[in-house]
């Protein structure tokens, strides 16, 4: 399953960062998600299921850890 997400720092600021995220099931795209969001100190993100974008970096979580490739 593919995603992208869009973080912001909060619900009416300009996107700061988009992503493609990748995981096995929505749960797993949500947890990455929330873990890079209080990583990174973003209020709010929106993720948009069954896409993805050449050209935007992958985020990616490795034994607990967010981190984008």
């Amino acid at each position: 399953m593919q995603a992208i997400v869009e973080f912001r720092e909060n619900k009416d600021a300009p996107v700061k960062v988009y992503l493609n995220v990748s995981g096995n099931s929505t749960g797993r795209i949500y947890s990455i998600v929330k873990q890079y969001r209080d990583y990174k100190g973003y209020q709010f993100s929106h993720i948009y299921f069954e896409q993805h974008q050449d050209g935007l970096a992958q985020l990616t979580n490795y034994k607990g850890t967010s981190y984008v490739k």
